[in-house]
């Protein structure tokens, strides 16, 4: 995976810029309204719809992570990794790949991989992964010191 994240950055597609508490706030009011909106879409049995929802109701978590410490990520399974790989959240990195595997099924796919309808139950089983994600997320962003700032800015920046 190393190699991929030297790649996106040289490609510009990860890149260090100015840390942002703007820009991370911004992220973490269109994940609660990514959430809103899966909860309203699960209503209006728009169940496909809500999954996807909901993982980017986490991945804009992500971002409000990332853009707290001043990392610019276009990749979305950049984005994931670096729960690991910057902030140890092993168990939320593998919850999120699994998310994303799900969102893109019920995207891309006519009912799912395996030929499943996704339901209720499965929409609702990605809100309670989003709120999940997302609140431990907020406590990891808003725990974050200078000196942690540093360090994962340094650690990316031994990897280019």
């Amino acid at each position: 995976m190393i190699d991929f994240i030297r790649k996106l950055i040289d490609e510009g597609r990860i890149e260090l810029v100015e840390p942002s508490k703007n820009i991370s706030e911004a992220h973490d009011i269109k994940s609660k309204d990514c959430l809103k909106a899966a909860k309203v879409l699960v209503d209006a049995k728009l169940f496909e719809n809500s999954i996807a929802q909901s993982y980017y109701a986490m991945y804009n978590a992500i971002q409000s992570c990332l853009f707290r410490v001043g990392i610019k990520c276009e990749n979305h399974s950049a984005a994931i990794f670096f729960l690991d790989f910057f902030f140890d959240r092993k168990e939320l990195k593998d919850a999120v790949f699994k998310a994303k595997k799900n969102r893109i099924d019920s995207q891309y796919y006519i009912t799912g991989r395996q030929n499943k309808p996704v339901t209720e139950e499965n929409a609702n089983d990605m809100i309670k992964l989003a709120e999940k994600v997302m609140t431990q997320l907020a406590l990891v962003r808003d725990e974050l010191l200078e000196k942690n700032i540093k360090e994962i800015r340094d650690k990316l920046k031994s990897i280019s």
